[in-house]
């Protein structure tokens, strides 16, 4: 997977925003800049684990810091949890790849994903990370978060999968290596605004209800109760032990 990870990075990196994407994104008081922007945020599907029922997902942020400082991340100063550098992760996520430039500095795990002290110097830099999501269906729904005004989302997935949600525009389909991509874009996201990625058709099979996991786990704590309680009937009905005549043995 990691050389497709370099395709759809050098994907991204040559290819310019679209014509109708806006400025820096939405939200901003008073038409002024926000200290931080993204001018895109790409989510693309990697792959599809069937045996696993799982789906290994990329985010990559082109995040924009328009002071004339860097943005120094605290977790001491006035705005708590606002001052951290802080990304969005789908509610299930796990297995958690961050990039070396993350990786570097302490993350903090905070509501609806993490938060890093990386600092950003002004103007832009880019930052990826990867993770898993379980499916129990074959569809699922990936919901992606706006932390800061995003002047477009971008979603990539396998051309053979139909992908849907609110304000997602469908564009082209792209080749990636030997891997055919839908685009779908959103554009001008304002802070804090989600917008749920549904993708159907997954690859599943439903299990015989014998093999479900819930099922096996629900058995083995019938099991364990039903051995606790025949435990205690057979110690309550059991008959004493006879006393030993005058105490010898």
């Amino acid at each position: 997977m990691s050389a497709l990870l370099g395709l759809i990075a050098a994907f991204l990196l040559a290819t310019p925003a679209l014509a109708q994407e806006g400025g820096m994104g939405a939200g901003a008081p008073g038409g002024s800049a926000p200290p931080l922007t993204v001018s895109r945020h790409a989510v693309t599907v990697l792959e599809v684990n069937e045996d696993s029922r799982t789906v290994a997902v990329l985010e990559r942020y082109q995040l924009v810091n328009g002071g004339d400082e860097p943005f120094v991340p605290s977790t001491t100063g006035s705005m708590g949890p606002m001052g951290l550098l802080r990304f969005g992760l789908p509610r299930g996520a796990f297995d958690l790849t961050l990039d070396p430039q993350i990786a570097a500095h302490d993350v903090i795990q905070v509501d609806r994903g993490f938060a890093s002290l990386m600092p950003l110097p002004p103007g832009q830099t880019d930052v990826t990370y990867s993770y898993r999501l379980p499916y129990a269906r074959d569809t699922l729904d990936l919901v992606a978060t706006a932390v800061y005004p995003t002047a477009a989302l971008w979603v990539l997935a396998p051309a053979d999968f139909a992908v849907s949600g609110p304000n997602l525009q469908t564009e082209r389909v792209v080749d990636i290596g030997r891997q055919r991509y839908q685009l779908l874009t959103a554009t001008n996201l304002a802070a804090g605004q989600r917008v749920t990625v549904s993708v159907a058709g997954l690859p599943y099979t439903p299990r015989p209800w014998l093999l479900d996991e819930t099922v096996q786990r629900a058995a083995a704590v019938g099991l364990a109760l039903f051995g606790i309680v025949a435990a205690a009937l057979y110690a309550w009905r059991r008959p004493p032990l006879p006393e030993r005549a005058g105490g010898v043995p």
